[in-house]
C-alpha cells in the first residue's frame, strides 16, 4: 500500500538517535529595527482573537548557523506573540507564558494570568512556539498532523526553542518596553511547555527569575518497556477511577475483556459501532493500536476534567455505571473522550496520528510514553506495537513516521538536560504544580520537602485538579483547592518580586 511512512523510508536516511542530549545554550539574538518593522507590517490577521492583538517577531531559524542574514527565508521566520500592559507599572514584574504545541497562540486574557498581573502590576507576554499556528519556518503550514519533510524539522529543538523565548523577551526589555529593562520575568508554561519551564530556570537562569512549571514531564521521560515509569498514564488513571468508584472500575474491567473478545471473534463491525470508531479493525494485528487509543480515551477524560468540559471524569463514571453492560459503558466512555475533543468518531488506526511537529518533538527530545498498562490494571496490558523488536518503546512509531529511532529516554537522558530530580531539587526560583487527577502527575517529579526558604524549589499538589488547570480562568465549579492553589501560586509571586502588602 503506498503511504507517506514508505515515502520517508525511500527519501530520507535513517537517523538513530543517542541516549543524551546537550543542551546548547547562546544569548539572545534581536533582529535590526529594519527587520522587526517589517515583521511587524505583516498582518498576523490574529487567529485566535486575543484582544490586545498580536505582532511578529523575526527570529533565526537555527541559532547555531544563522549567517545574520535578515532577509533571507531560509534563514529566519516570524514567530507571533502577544503582549498586554494592561496593568503593567514600572517596576512591575513580566509574566511570560511559554506556548507549547498548539494549533493557534494561547491568549492571555482567556487564562488567570490577567488576574495574577492586576494584583502584581505585571506585563503578560506570550509567544507562539515554533512549528506551530502560523509561526512556521520555511513557509510551511501547519497541521496536527503535518507531513513535512523530515530535514525541515531539523531546527525544531530545545536550543532553538529556549532561545526563541529568551529573545523575545529581551526585546521586549530592550526595545518594546524599555521600562521594563530591570523586570524580574516569571515564566509559566503547562505540560510539554511546563518541561520547558524547568529548562529555562536550568539553563537560562540570567534571563528567568522564576518559573512555574504546571504538569510537566521529568521522571517520565523513558524509553525502556521495562522500566516502571513507562505504564505512568495507565497507573494513574487505573488509581484515580478505583479511588472515584470501585463499582465503575469493575465494570470497565468486565468491558475490557468483551472488547478482547469482539477481537477473539473477529466481530470488527461490533467494535465499531461499539466503540465509536472512525473505522473498523481489518485485523487482529490492529488490536494493539485499537486498545492503546481506548486507554487514550480514558487518560484524556481525566486530563481535561475541566469546568468547560462539564467534568468528564464524572461525566465517565456516570456514563458507566449507567450503561446497559460492560462493553457499552467502555462505548460511552469513548463518547465523552469525543465529545471533549471536538471530534465525532475515535481515530485509532491512521499512520497520521504519529506524524506533524509534536510528534517529532517526542521522538527527538521528548520521550515521554504513550497510553500503556499493566496487566493488572482495569484495561489489562495494553502496550506499543513492535515492543519486542526494540529498547524504546515507541521506535516504532518514530521509524514510520520520520525515519528516526526514539531518543533513549531515562536517568541519563534526564541528568543530561538538567531534568534529574536532584538538580531539580537544588534549584531556586522553581514551583511545580501538579493535579492530583491528572494523569500526567505520574510523569512529574516525584516530591520532595520544599526546604529552608520560600526561594527553594517546590511542588505544589493540587486535589481536584487536571492538566495545568491552575492557569484556566476560573470557573464557578471550581474545587476549593484549586480556587485556593491560584491566591498560594499568587502569594510566592509577591514573595519572588518583592511584593510585602
Amino acid at each position: 500500500m503506498f503511504s507517506f511512512a514508505s515515502i520517508l523510508t525511500t527519501l530520507l536516511p535513517f537517523v538513530s538517535l543517542s541516549a543524551s542530549y546537550t543542551l546548547k545554550t547562546g544569548p539572545p539574538v534581536v533582529a535590526p529595527a529594519s527587520a522587526i518593522q517589517r515583521a511587524e507590517n505583516i498582518d498576523t490577521g490574529n487567529p485566535s482573537k486575543c484582544p490586545a492583538g498580536t505582532k511578529f517577531l523575526p527570529l533565526p531559524i537555527d541559532y547555531a548557523t544563522f549567517n545574520n542574514n535578515w532577509t533571507d527565508p531560509k534563514q529566519t521566520f516570524h514567530m507571533q506573540y502577544e503582549v498586554n500592559d494592561t496593568f503593567y507599572q514600572q517596576g512591575g514584574p513580566i509574566l511570560y507564558y511559554q506556548g507549547a504545541e498548539n494549533a493557534a497562540i494561547t491568549c492571555v486574557e482567556f487564562m488567570n494570568l490577567m488576574n495574577w498581573a492586576k494584583e502584581i502590576n505585571a506585563l503578560v507576554v506570550t509567544n507562539e512556539h515554533r512549528y506551530f499556528g502560523i509561526s512556521t519556518p520555511y513557509g510551511l503550514n501547519y497541521s496536527e498532523f503535518a507531513t513535512w519533510d523530515t530535514a525541515l524539522m531539523k531546527p525544531l529543538t530545545p536550543d532553538n526553542v529556549l532561545r526563541d523565548s529568551v529573545s523575545l523577551i529581551t526585546y521586549i526589555k530592550t526595545k518594546a518596553y524599555p521600562s521594563a529593562k530591570d523586570s524580574k520575568v516569571i515564566l509559566l508554561g503547562g505540560s510539554y511547555a511546563g518541561t520547558l519551564a524547568l529548562l529555562y530556570r536550568t539553563h537560562y537562569s540570567d534571563y528567568i527569575y522564576a518559573t512555574i512549571a504546571l504538569s510537566p514531564v521529568s521522571k517520565g521521560l523513558v524509553s525502556d518497556p521495562n522500566d516502571p515509569m513507562i505504564y505512568g498514564f495507565g497507573d494513574w488513571t487505573n488509581m484515580v477511577i478505583n479511588d472515584y468508584s470501585a463499582e465503575a472500575a469493575n465494570i470497565i474491567r468486565q468491558g475490557m475483556v468483551q472488547v478482547r473478545e469482539h477481537f477473539a471473534a473477529k466481530n470488527y463491525s461490533g467494535l465499531q459501532t461499539g466503540l465509536r470508531l472512525c473505522e473498523p479493525p481489518k485485523t487482529p494485528d490492529d488490536e494493539t493500536n485499537l486498545l492503546q487509543a481506548v486507554l487514550g480515551g480514558y487518560v484524556n477524560n481525566l486530563q481535561y476534567n475541566f469546568a468547560v468540559f462539564q467534568y468528564p471524569l464524572q461525566r465517565t463514571v456516570n456514563a458507566t455505571l449507567a450503561a446497559p453492560d460492560p462493553f457499552a459503558a467502555v462505548g460511552a466512555a469513548m463518547g465523552v473522550y469525543t465529545n471533549i475533543s471536538y471530534t465525532t468518531c475515535v481515530d485509532w488506526s491512521s499512520i497520521k496520528r504519529l506524524q506533524g511537529p509534536f510528534n517529532y518533538i517526542r521522538c527527538t527530545y521528548l520521550p515521554y510514553p504513550g497510553a500503556y498498562s499493566r496487566p493488572e490494571s482495569l484495561w489489562g496490558h495494553v502496550t506499543s506495537k513492535a515492543w519486542n523488536e526494540s529498547s524504546a518503546a515507541r521506535d516504532w512509531e518514530c521509524r514510520q513516521a520520520f525515519n528516526v529511532s526514539s531518543v533513549t529516554g531515562g536517568v541519563a537522558f534526564q541528568k543530561s538536560l538538567k531534568l534529574d530530580q536532584d538538580t531539580l531539587v537544588d534549584t531556586s526560583g522553581l514551583l511545580v504544580t501538579e493535579g492530583l487527577i491528572d494523569p500526567t502527575t505520574a510523569l512529574g517529579p516525584a516530591s520532595w520537602l520544599p526546604g529552608r526558604g520560600r526561594n527553594h524549589s517546590r511542588i505544589m499538589w493540587v486535589g481536584q485538579s487536571g492538566h495545568g488547570e491552575v492557569t484556566r480562568m476560573p470557573a464557578a465549579t471550581d474545587s476549593t483547592a484549586l480556587t485556593e492553589s491560584r491566591l498560594y501560586i499568587l502569594n510566592g509571586m509577591k514573595e519572588w518580586i518583592g511584593v510585602t502588602k
